[in-house]
């Protein structure tokens, strides 16, 4: 299987992670969690999350 074929994004998946980032989203701006977040706040969030991915795949 080529390169272009295993990075493939179909339509059904990029629904599908569409509807992912809306409910991370709404989680985030909406206080579920973390009461009334700052930008800042969200933006520190966000890192933490893109580091845990990070250091996830490195493990791989």
């Amino acid at each position: 299987m080529s390169m272009d074929e295993q990075e493939k994004i179909t339509p059904y998946r990029m629904n599908l992670m569409v509807q992912t980032a809306a409910k991370i989203t709404e989680m985030i701006v909406n206080g579920k969690y973390l009461y009334k977040p700052s930008f800042k706040e969200i933006e520190i969030v966000l890192g933490l999350v893109e580091k845990a991915l990070h250091e996830s795949q490195e493990v791989e």
